[in-house]
């Protein structure tokens, strides 16, 4: 009984410890590729401000 008992609190355990990351990953990749948008249209307004100053 009680290692029955232990299989499936193991496989639970995984399963959230490998889902928790992938999550985590998916989010880092949302958030630097939002980030990444974010500074291109910052430097591109950057760039047309300084061409229209000069």
């Amino acid at each position: 009984m009680g290692s029955r008992g232990l299989v499936p609190l193991q496989g639970r355990s995984r399963r959230g410890r490998s889902r928790s990351p992938c999550s985590f990953v998916s989010f880092l990749c949302r958030f630097l590729f939002y980030m990444s948008m974010f500074f291109a249209s910052r430097a591109c307004f950057v760039m047309k401000s300084l061409r229209g100053s000069t």
